[in-house]
């Protein structure tokens, strides 16, 4: 048997790379120095070796440029998958009914970081994962200052390192979506993101939709209980059940004003009774709360924080109450509108009080006079002195404004030097506050100890 020359089997190499290479596993570098090199082959056959060599390394770049171009369409599949999946995730949650959570996880779910969905006024409605730096975000801007929705309404803008995204329905700015933690989105991810901005709008003006038609049914009970409480009242007491209140518990009236639209302050009022579980409507260019609990004051300070805080401007409340059954419910809200008149007549405008907080002026406007509740309230702190320490700071009072308010003239009928009225007077201050003196802390001060006189012994003398 003929051993092969070593010109063929350099060949059958050359050959073998030849195969290997078109398969995209061989050494092209290796294979181009061996056929360059090409010793102990003809002439005319080293030349075929060098073309086909040649030929092989044009193969070859233009597999890895496939390879290449294989790969970035598998990646552009998968984020098309990928975002296919989130749309059909976003849109059961609209089908489904879902909240605003569901829709803030199932954001962080597919892009990461932490997202909040504010309401339009700013407020975080919700919030999943850590998200800092919230309150150096602007609120979210009108929908008109973003055109309409066919002009990409609900495009993401990037805020620092928060993407903010609008949710818009029509020309109405619901809120927006903000991500927080992500500052490096981009491409089809930054497209989920947009999506989840429709998403939102949509679950937000459900929501509203589902808020408002509540709110008007509710405030549509409080108007007839206003107007003609007597009427039907088993048919109103169920009215009321069905929406979760029950009116033989105790409840307060809230009166409050402010200087916008009777709609937006009925809309905001009507919004914070059903928070509160209560009811709200605008009523004679007022908005008008009926709330459960029996600090009339508190709510009415309540309401006004909120209500200002949500209209942008002050709000004056009065508040009158707790009262039982739909019957009692007309003569605490006219104590309510007396002491939100009070409340403008001393010049308290923006501030909340029911007729116990006003003094002289509450005694007056109340429903119930307590004038015992008002000396209490005026006095108290004095008479507890004088029970604790057998002093006679309430004599000295009575004998002070029985002598033209003098200390001189009453050291008189007190029996005692000047300084001695001096000091309990001075005493007094520490105990009733250095205003005490201030012309109408004084009358009601004043009024306060002729009232005591009047008394039954057993209450607070």
């Amino acid at each position: 048997m003929t051993e092969p020359s070593p010109g063929t089997e350099r060949a059958a190499r050359l050959l073998r790379g030849l195969l290997a290479v078109l398969a995209a596993d061989g050494d092209l570098p290796a294979l181009a120095a061996e056929a360059h090199a090409a010793a102990g082959l003809p002439p005319a056959e080293r030349d075929a070796v060098r073309e086909a060599v040649r030929d092989a390394e044009r193969v070859h770049g233009r597999l890895h440029g496939l390879a290449g171009l294989n790969a970035l369409l598998r990646a552009q599949l998968a984020s098309v998958e990928r975002a296919a999946a989130a749309h059909d995730r976003l849109a059961g949650l609209v089908l489904d009914g879902g909240e605003v959570t569901e829709l803030a996880h199932a954001v962080v779910d597919v892009l990461g970081g932490a997202v909040v969905i504010r309401d339009s006024d700013g407020g975080p409605i919700a919030v999943v994962g850590e998200a800092a730096g919230l309150d150096a975000l602007p609120p979210p801007a009108p929908a008109g200052s973003r055109g309409r929705s066919g002009d990409r309404a609900c495009r993401a803008e990037r805020s620092g390192d928060h993407w903010l995204v609008p949710a818009v329905a029509g020309d109405e700015a619901l809120g927006d979506l903000v991500l927080v933690g992500r500052p490096d989105l981009a491409g089809p991810d930054l497209s989920i993101l947009e999506r989840a901005g429709v998403v939102a709008a949509l679950v937000l003006l459900l929501l509203r939709t589902t808020a408002a038609a509540e709110e008007r049914v509710r405030g549509e009970l409080l108007s007839d209980l206003l107007a003609e409480p007597e009427r039907e009242l088993p048919v109103v007491r169920d009215r009321a059940r069905r929406l979760g209140v029950n009116l033989d518990h105790a409840h307060c009236v809230v009166v409050a004003e402010a200087e916008v639209s009777r709609q937006r302050l009925g809309q905001a009022a009507a919004r914070h009774a059903r928070l509160l579980g209560g009811l709200g409507v605008q009523h004679r260019g007022r908005a008008v709360l009926l709330l459960p609990g029996r600090d009339a004051t508190a709510l009415a300070r309540r309401c006004s924080w909120s209500l200002s805080t949500a209209l942008r401007r002050p709000v004056t409340a009065g508040a009158a109450g707790p009262v039982r059954g739909p019957s009692a419910v007309p003569s605490a809200h006219q104590e309510a509108e007396r002491c939100l008149r009070g409340l403008v007549a001393l010049g308290r405008a923006g501030e909340a009080a029911s007729a116990g907080e006003l003094g002289f002026v509450g005694l007056l406007l109340a429903d119930r006079a307590d004038p015992g509740g008002f000396v209490r309230a005026t006095l108290g702190a004095v008479l507890d002195h004088d029970a604790a320490r057998g002093t006679e700071l309430v004599r000295t009072l009575r004998a002070y404004f029985a002598a033209g308010r003098s200390p001189g003239r009453a050291k008189k009928s007190l029996n005692v030097h000047v300084n001695t009225v001096v000091q309990r007077l001075e005493r007094i201050t520490a105990l009733l506050g250095p205003d005490w003196r201030r012309p109408d802390r004084l009358l009601q001060v004043e009024l306060a100890v002729r009232l005591l006189d009047l008394l039954p012994e057993s209450s607070d003398r």
